[in-house]
């Protein structure tokens, strides 16, 4: 992975193990989110640009178990899937607020945004 993330101290206090570390990126095409993960910012956008390239990056943030995490969130969006990693709210409130939320997630920090979004409390 280009990115070199570091554990801190703190996140075995509010129980995240850190593993598998890389990034939860949400893209927009239209009226469609997608949503997904990868190892590396980079290549997400670099790649991105390429099979989308009207698409406009809402964001790329980073955290620890983003396999995982990225599991739980497509499950709790099921509601909205339109195909494969995408998503369709038509019109529900609901994307706004998801969308503020991940907007929230701090662009660099990988501990700030794991200890806030531990996937166990998405069970």
């Amino acid at each position: 992975m280009s990115d070199t993330f570091k554990a801190t101290e703190s996140l075995k206090i509010f129980g995240v193990v850190p593993n598998d570390p890389g990034y939860i990126y949400v893209i927009r095409s239209g009226p469609r989110l997608k949503i997904g993960c990868s190892k590396s910012k980079k290549s997400r956008l670099r790649e991105a640009k390429t099979w989308l390239p009207d698409g406009e990056v809402i964001g790329i943030k980073p955290f620890w178990n983003h396999r995982e995490l990225e599991k739980y969130l497509q499950l709790g969006l099921a509601m909205f899937w339109y195909k494969g990693e995408w998503y369709e709210f038509e019109g529900d409130e609901f994307e706004e607020h998801f969308l503020d939320e991940f907007k929230a997630f701090n662009d660099f920090d990988i501990n700030r945004n794991s200890i806030n979004c531990r996937s166990s409390d998405l069970i």
